[in-house]
């Protein structure tokens, strides 16, 4: 079992903004986003998007090409109660629709 979240601030009335290692997306001069990631040691070492980490512990599994996205629209939530589970194209057209906004 995952030890899950360390770094989590859990306001009972608000989003659980993950507080670990955030690591900024898309060096290459397209618009930067935060991506907050897990790292994990132990059998199984490696990392993984943080939302992906909360949602498999406190949800359940994720099938193969669906992603989560953040019902609040902050990339750093991991409250279980915002997080919700979409198809990869919808994952892009909510993005798409929150980038335009804040334009």
């Amino acid at each position: 079992m995952i030890d899950f979240p360390p770094d989590t601030d859990t306001n009972p009335d608000a989003c659980w903004n993950w507080t670990g290692f955030i690591w900024v997306e898309d060096p290459i001069g397209n618009p930067q986003r935060l991506v907050p990631i897990f790292y994990f040691y132990g059998e199984k070492r490696g990392q993984e998007r943080a939302v992906r980490t909360a949602y498999k512990t406190w949800v359940g599994d994720i099938p193969k090409g669906y992603a989560i996205t953040q019902t609040c629209m902050n990339p750093l939530c991991m409250r279980p109660e915002h997080l919700r589970l979409v198809t990869r194209g919808e994952a892009i057209i909510i993005g798409r629709k929150h980038y335009r906004k804040q334009k």
